[in-house]
């Protein structure tokens, strides 16, 4: 299961490095990056505080989970309440590049709003 995992990381990081700007002045204003918790990853949005400029925030926006016992990823979203919501349209999903498109489109405003 580490393999996948692992494997999945590197895809996950050219997906991110697809979501930047190429503009190393917008990247400072606004840019994405991902964190790790165990078979989870969190997609962030990076953006300097809109009241101190200084305080760089990292805003979570997507989070995705292998559940190895089932070969599958879950996604899910952030709701307004703080609380990750079980992406419903796609609920069992076998390959990442799923994820990755429908994040992209983004159909519902669930990830971009």
């Amino acid at each position: 299961m580490g393999n996948i995992v692992d494997f999945a990381e590197e895809r996950i990081k050219q997906f991110v490095e697809s979501l930047r700007s190429d503009d190393p002045e917008i990247r400072k204003k606004l840019d994405n990056d991902f964190d790790k918790d165990g078979n989870s990853y969190i997609l962030l949005e990076v953006r300097p505080d809109w009241m101190d400029p200084s305080i760089i925030r990292r805003h979570p926006f997507a989070k995705f989970k292998f559940i190895g016992t089932q070969k599958i990823w879950k996604l899910y979203w952030l709701r307004a309440n703080g609380k990750w919501q079980l992406y419903d349209p796609l609920l069992e999903i076998k390959d990442l590049d799923q994820i990755f498109e429908e994040i992209r489109k983004d159909p519902y405003g669930c990830f971009f709003g």
